[in-house]
C-alpha cells in the first residue's frame, strides 16, 4: 500500500514539474509577441486613468463597465510601463487557463477515462493545438480587450464543474465525458466569448440534471 501511495506521489510530482516546464516554454512564446491595441482598447485604457479621480463620473463613458478598466489600473503595478504591466496581467490569466485545463486533465485521468495512452496523448494534443497555442485564443491574450477575461472565466468554470462533479465512470458508462470534451474544445475554438459563457452555464446546468438523475 505504501509503495502504491509513493508511486502516485512521484507521478504527481512529475506531472507538476512537466506543467511548470510547459508554462516556462509558453512564457517564452507569450512574451515574444507585443500587446495589440484596438479602438476599444484605447477607451478602456482612458477609463482606467479616470478611476479614483474627482471627475470620474463626469468623464466616464456610459456604455463601458468598470471591471475591465479596473483590471487595467491594477496591472500598472505589474510592470515598469503600463503596456508591460497589462501584458504581465494577461499572462497571469493565461496561466490560470492552462492550470484549469490541467485540473480537467487530472479529473479525467482519475476517473479512468485517460488510462489509455492514445486518449491521454489525444487530450494533451487537443489542449496544446486548439487551446494553449490556438492563434485566435493566443491572440486574445495579447489584445487589450475583455475577451481574455471571458476565456479564463470559462476555463475556471469548466474546471470547477469537473472537479465538483460526483461521477463514477465504472457506474455510469455513458459517452458524456467525451462529448463534453468535444463541446468544450469546439466552443473554445469557434465561438465568441459571450457565446461560450452562455453555453458553459447552459452545459453546467444540463450536466447537473443528468447526474442528479443517475
Amino acid at each position: 500500500m505504501k509503495k502504491n501511495i509513493s508511486t502516485k506521489q512521484i507521478n504527481n510530482i512529475k506531472e507538476i514539474l512537466a506543467l511548470l516546464v510547459i508554462i516556462v516554454v509558453l512564457a517564452v512564446i507569450f512574451f515574444s509577441y507585443n500587446l495589440n491595441l484596438t479602438w476599444d482598447s484605447t477607451e478602456y485604457i482612458g477609463l482606467a486613468s479616470f478611476i479614483g479621480s474627482e471627475n470620474m463620473q463626469e468623464d466616464w463613458i456610459a456604455h463601458r463597465g468598470i471591471g475591465f478598466p479596473w483590471l487595467i489600473k491594477l496591472s500598472q503595478s505589474f510592470g515598469k510601463t503600463n503596456i508591460a504591466g497589462l501584458l504581465n496581467l494577461m499572462f497571469v490569466f493565461y496561466c490560470i487557463m492552462i492550470c484549469s485545463m490541467y485540473l480537467i486533465y487530472k479529473k479525467l485521468k482519475n476517473l479512468g477515462i485517460l488510462k489509455n495512452k492514445l486518449y491521454n496523448l489525444a487530450f494533451i494534443g487537443f489542449v496544446g493545438a486548439f487551446i494553449a497555442l490556438n492563434p485566435m485564443i493566443f491572440g486574445y491574450y495579447h489584445t487589450a480587450l475583455t475577451e481574455f477575461v471571458g476565456i479564463t472565466s470559462v476555463a475556471v468554470i469548466c474546471a470547477l464543474g469537473w472537479c465538483w462533479m460526483d461521477y463514477k465512470w465504472s457506474k455510469n458508462k455513458v459517452r458524456h465525458d467525451y462529448c463534453s470534451c468535444y463541446i468544450f474544445i469546439n466552443n473554445r475554438v469557434t465561438l465568441s466569448c459571450k457565446a461560450i459563457l452562455s453555453s458553459a452555464f447552459t452545459y453546467s446546468n444540463f450536466s447537473n440534471c443528468i447526474f442528479i438523475n443517475y
